[in-house]
């Protein structure tokens, strides 16, 4: 339904003119193609010619569709003379839509396939290199052939160049074209062109038909065979045309399962599971792969020689084969009464697997897969042997202290052990079609080489379970993991002539090995006495890898000579967990530390007050503490073989998870690279997580926990040049992050305003923290800077800083708060709740439950700090550039998060379901930039109120089915009122100029009522009202309002 005007002035003969568009189309599935079009003269100009003698019906303007992949090699081209609608100048022409269009003469319509006839004559003539033109009879003609000799009532031309393709129609062009060949006759005109469509569309569908048939003979085998045929239009219902099938589809499969095991004596106890699976499919597009838009068929009957056919056919068909044959799980069975031993078949297990696939289609002459797995398994459960020396004693199992000697175990044998070796070998094959270039010779032209590639793999897995003790437990992982290249001949080149089989026994060469050693031990705390009260584990874990290098390294060399060659990588890790819980519980409990009950009116107040005192001495019940460290260290250019289990090379400690500094007796004894310009880095990294919890209960009621934790991870790498046996670290760099709990109260109410007192601090603490580092440095008392602060030790040195920021927010004693950025000793954090009030009469009398609730919760962390490389500590006197001395540390920001949430909860509910909440919350993010001096501080305080109701068993009339019928269930309501100020002012240090970047008021306003009218329906009711307005004036008050209502229907009980 649009349009199109171009007009045209001084159009030279045999000149063309067009606009284009990028489209996206496939047009196979339609039969037409079809556009209005328009042409009339232009005032002042020289009319169209269009009627009366026959030469100038011959120079009439020629209208030109072209559609195709591109614009300049492949597309059709359509062209059309048009026949100009009448026009008389200065009177007004009121024209029929017939007179206007004149659809007879101007318009196209034509049906799609006689462009592919178009085509498949180009085909026949080999002319598809430069435009071919033809009439619609599909008769050769010339480009400028007079339009009065051309067949039909629109005296059509058909231009195709090149191989487009009606399937893939990328680009449209609409133009005009002067179709004269005398020089000097102009064409001036203007032309619409109006609703480009496709019309009729191919609604011929298709079908399809699955058959399968299964069988079973008994427990023995079962049997499956299946079959599927689906042909060119089958698709699924809501399909349109161009998305069903375009192809025919048939293949065949069968599947069985054999127990071969039954064929063999039942005494043998042999376990012989096969099975077998084969399918092949065939695929007929319905278009020709090359030609998209000629139908398969037509191409065909379009050639003569029977060889030729047969030959297209198979290239344009998809055939895939599919065959596998597997022995998964070949063993022998234990028989009931037959004794175990080490070494008896029944611990073995063998499993075979052949996969391999055929296909070829029209790029892929012939495509070959083949996977070969096997493997070979063993294990072995060694029955226990417990010694414990001491446990028939009955002087030690009678006294009460020496219980822990009876509990003493070994257990010399191993638990279990297993070894698996694998094969799996994969070998493709590929081999494209040849692509003949027209005019060059087919003999001169270099044949497409056959492809293949091979995956030969060698893996084993060894694995040693040891419970040493009840308490003691190892285990022991070891794999390799190796690259057969048993088919390169000398040169490296692969032999072609090799088989997947050859050499099936051949180990090949280690690519990669790893092991992993564990060792988990309970502490035995639980046999002594005075300590049975703590649970505590202890486990560790040692982690080795080598990695193989890459073949490529053998070919870098740099401009002396010296060439890198294989250079291996090796690592290790170690980890530390510890984990301990003290219930005191059960210490209180030895030295009978509880609560009397009650007593005479006499005796009631003595009674109360040793309660009390017993409560606040048993406050704490239980503790826990967890601290793990993770440690790792990676080695490149290492130029030796893993050795026996990594314990010759690079030694047993290395394999064994040490942390231990490697480098230079790696370097002495020549197992490093000494090529020059290796880039390979040394790194080390170390992780540590310290965290603790405790419950203690005050009062009655009254539960308060307790928590703290310390985050710590470094990263530390270095290139390196070894030269001789000597070990050169270059440029070493260290990164790291740190996270601990601390306490921010002191500091925690002070005004978020733009004037703040702990900025003030801030800055004062600036001086004496400098004067404290001036003095333990020896600087003298009057070797002072402009700003009146130590020499070295300015107002923005970082390690000035970092004390004073952190001692005029927690507010800490400027005078002997640390140095050190950070902290040893995670501070405590907090949650409390009461519920104490609950066991008085009057509580008990008005309220359903009734709770005041408080929590705190700061943090202290360092982020992204890093080493400083203007540091040299052989000159720990240098300063930079603004006079300070360098830090061996970069630390970029300081952080200090607080949160009270919440400051005060008060929730309680009625005993007539009423519900009432309000909630007091408090925060603030303080980040202190060391780059640019600036503080930025966030803020924000937060108030809800909350109310709700219960209506229980409210009736709601319904007709359900016809019948009335009446449900009742429970509304429940719900409402949250809060406002919630935030606000962020950046402080600068150096400049009295505070400012309010950021910041706003926030209300909202939230309502829902949820009534289940059934066990499976309920109903809700939503309404949100925010409001905010901005601290800032670039920004604009918004509100933002939802609501609605929802069913929700639950399926099933």
């Amino acid at each position: 339904e649009q349009s199109l005007s171009l007009t045209v002035q001084d159009l030279e003969p045999k000149d063309m003119k067009g606009v284009y568009k990028n489209i996206d189309i496939d047009m196979r599935q339609y039969k037409r193609l079809k556009m209005f079009v328009h042409a009339e003269s232009i005032t002042n100009r020289t009319p169209l010619p269009g009627s009366g003698t026959q030469e100038n019906y011959d120079k009439r303007m020629v209208a030109f569709l072209r559609i195709g992949t591109d614009l300049t090699e492949n597309y059709y081209q359509i062209e059309v003379p048009l026949k100009p609608s009448s026009y008389t100048e200065g009177v007004s022409n009121n024209l029929s839509a017939e007179e206007v269009w004149q659809p007879d003469s101007n318009s196209i319509d034509i049906p799609l396939d006689l462009l592919t006839a178009v085509k498949a004559k180009s085909i026949q003539q080999r002319s598809l290199v430069g435009a071919t033109y033809f009439d619609e009879e599909v008769n050769l003609i010339d480009e400028f052939t007079a339009i009065s000799d051309l067949p039909g009532d629109k005296k059509y031309k058909i231009a195709v160049r090149g191989n487009p393709t009606l399937g893939q129609i990328r680009t449209i062009m609409v133009g005009i074209k002067n179709p004269s060949e005398t020089a000097g006759e102009l064409l001036h005109g203007e032309v619409w062109f109006n609703e480009l469509r496709l019309a009729e569309i191919d609604t011929q569908g298709g079908w399809a038909a699955v058959a399968e048939m299964d069988a079973n003979i008994a427990d023995f085998a079962t049997i499956n065979l299946n079959g599927n045929l689906s042909t060119v239009g089958f698709g699924n219902i809501d399909q349109i045309p161009n998305q069903r099938s375009q192809e025919d589809i048939r293949g065949y499969g069968i599947n069985t399962n054999i127990n071969v095991g039954q064929l063999l004596p039942e005494k043998w106890g042999v376990q012989l599971p096969l099975s077998y699976s084969f399918a092949e499919e065939f695929i007929t597009p319905e278009y020709d792969p090359f030609y998209q838009d000629l139908k398969l068929q037509d191409r065909l009957d379009a050639v003569e020689d029977q060889a030729n056919k047969d030959a297209i056919r198979s290239q344009a068909m998809s055939q895939s084969q599919r065959k596998s044959i597997n022995l998964i799980g070949v063993r022998k069975q234990r028989g009931p009464e037959q004794r175990k031993d080490f070494f008896d078949f029944e611990n073995f297990d063998v499993s075979y697997s052949y996969n391999e696939e055929s296909r070829s289609d029209y790029e892929m002459e012939d495509y070959s897969f083949k996977n070969l797995r096997f493997s070979l398994g063993y294990q072995y459960d060694f029955e226990p042997l417990s010694i414990e020396p001491f446990s028939n004693i009955p002087f030690i199992n009678t006294k009460k202290y020496l219980q822990w000697l009876s509990a003493i175990n070994l257990n010399p044998i191993p638990s279990n052990v297993s070894l698996s070796a694998n094969i799996n070998r994969t070998f493709n094959s590929q081999q494209f079609r040849e692509v003949y270039l027209e005019g060059v010779d087919a003999g001169s032209q270099l044949a497409l080489p056959k492809l293949q590639q091979r995956k030969y793999m060698f893996d084993w897995i060894f694995t040693l379970n040891h419970n040493l003790t009840k308490s003691l437990r190892f285990d022991f992982t070891a794999s390799s993991n190796n690259i057969i290249r048993n088919y390169n001949t000398d040169n490296t080149k692969a032999n072609q002539e090799l088989d997947i089989w050859d050499g099936f026994w051949d180990d090949g060469d280690p690519n990669q090995f790893s092991q992993r050693l564990g060792m988990t031990y309970n502490l035995p705390f639980r046999l002594v006495p005075l300590l049975n009260f703590i649970d505590g584990t202890y486990s560790y874990s040692a982690d080795f890898n080598w990695q193989r290098g890459s073949e490529a390294l053998n070919e870098v060399e740099d401009e002396f000579g010296n060439v890198l060659g294989m250079v291996n990588t090796i690592q290790n890790a170690n980890t530390h967990n510890v984990n301990a819980s003290l219930n005191f519980q059960k210490i209180y409990k030895s030295f009978k530390l509880k609560k009397n009950k009650r007593s005479s009116d006499r005796k009631k107040v003595k009674t109360q007050l040793t309660n009390s005192l017993i409560g606040i001495a048993t406050a704490l019940k239980r503790f826990q503490l967890t601290y793990s460290e993770n440690n790792g260290t990676v080695l490149p250019g290492y130029t030796q073989l893993v050795g026996l289990l990594g314990t010759s090379n690079p030694g047993l400690p290395f394999a064994l998870g040490s942390q231990s500094d490697i480098r230079y007796e790696a370097a002495k004894r020549g197992w490093l690279t000494e090529f020059p310009s290796y880039n390979g880095q040394f790194t080390q990294v170390k992780n540590t997580q310290l965290s603790y919890s405790a419950e203690v209960d005050l009062l009655e009621g009254l539960q308060l926990d307790i928590n703290g934790n310390r985050n710590f991870s470094e990263n530390s790498a270095e290139n390196f040049v070894v030269s001789g046996t000597s070990y050169t670290p270059l440029n070493p760099t260290s990164f790291g992050n740190f996270e601990i709990s601390t306490i921010l109260l002191k500091t925690a109410f002070s005004s978020g305003d733009v004037d703040n007192k702990a900025f003030e601090n801030l800055k004062t603490n600036r001086l004496i923290i400098a004067q404290r580092l001036g003095n333990d440095r020896g600087i003298d008392i009057g070797n002072i800077d402009v700003d009146g602060f130590p020499i070295g030790y300015g107002k923005n040195n970082q390690a000035v800083l970092i004390p004073a920021f952190l001692s005029a927010y927690s507010g800490a004693n400027p005078e002997n708060v640390s140095f050190d950025a950070t902290r040893e000793t995670p501070l405590p954090n907090w949650s409390m709740q009461y519920t104490g009030l609950m066991k008085t009469k009057l509580f008990k009398k008005h309220f359903q439950r009734f709770s005041i609730a408080h929590g705190y919760r700061a943090s202290h962390t360092l982020n992204n700090y890093s080493t400083n490389l203007s540091y040299e500590s052989s000159n720990p006197n240098a300063l930079d550039q603004g006079g300070n001395y360098l830090n061996e540390t970069l630390y970029t920001n300081i952080n200090l998060v607080e949160q009270f949430n919440p400051l005060i909860k008060v929730d309680f509910e009625l005993k007539n379901s009423l519900q009432f909440s309000t909630e007091i919350k408090k925060d603030r993010a303080l980040a202190l930039s060391l780059d640019n001096n600036l503080l930025t501080e966030t803020s924000g305080d937060e108030l809800t109120i909350g109310m709700g109701y219960r209506l229980k068993s409210v009736p709601f009339r319904t007709n359900i089915g016809g019948k009335r019928k009446t449900l009742k269930g429970d509304i429940n309501i719900k409402g949250d009122l809060s406002i919630r100020d935030n606000i962020t002012i950046v402080r600068n240090l150096d400049l009295l100029n505070n400012q309010v970047t950021a910041g706003q008021r926030l209300w909202s306003f939230k309502i829902s009522a949820d009534y289940a009218l059934s066990r499976n329906l309920t109903a809700l009711f939503f309404y949100d009202h925010t409001f905010s307005k901005f601290a800032i004036s670039t920004a604009f008050p918004q509100t933002n309002v939802r609501s609605g209502v929802t069913l929700r229907y639950s399926f099933g009980n």
